[in-house]
């Protein structure tokens, strides 16, 4: 399966951030979500994740996104959360250990 991928570039042309999205369980998937740990704190997580739910919505017609998330990867967590994710139930076995899942309504 070949998934939509992006990646966010500087003015300069550095690399930012990347990440791609897919439908899992009728939810726009966030997946593989990364940024230069150079560009980290400046908002860019939350310019990603909003970019990628924009592009989501029109490709898969879908109205609310999900993610994994490692459970001690706090930083994650945090702008996750910061950007509208809570913490949710999934349905069945999450498929790695020490993980959370997280939804929002966009």
């Amino acid at each position: 399966m070949v998934l939509p991928s992006f990646c966010l570039l500087s003015e300069q042309g550095e690399f930012v951030a990347f990440g791609q999205f897919y439908n899992r369980l009728e939810r726009i998937h966030l997946a593989r979500l990364v940024v230069n740990p150079a560009f980290r704190g400046k908002g860019i997580a939350e310019r990603l994740i909003n970019s990628l739910i924009q592009k989501g919505k029109a490709q898969l017609q879908l109205n609310s996104a999900s993610l994994f998330v490692l459970s001690d990867n706090l930083p994650a967590v945090a702008a996750y959360q910061k950007s509208g994710f809570i913490k949710a139930q999934y349905p069945t076995r999450i498929p790695l250990e020490n993980c959370e899942y997280m939804v929002k309504t966009c």
